[in-house]
């Protein structure tokens, strides 16, 4: 999913998946608004440790 919203540009507002043809899940974004965190909101817990998602 990542490599396909790079792929994008940006972010999708609405998709479906499809199991053998027929829709299985449907997401739709409905709202949005901006707003101003501090850094410290998205800081790693103390002894955490970076890791690739793919596992690298």
């Amino acid at each position: 999913m990542f490599q396909q919203v790079e792929e994008l540009g940006g972010f999708p507002v609405s998709s479906i998946n499809y199991e053998n043809g027929t829709p299985s899940r449907e997401s739709t974004l409905e709202s949005i608004e901006a707003k101003d965190f501090a850094k410290s909101t998205f800081a790693a817990p103390k002894g955490y440790k970076k890791q690739r998602i793919d596992g690298r």
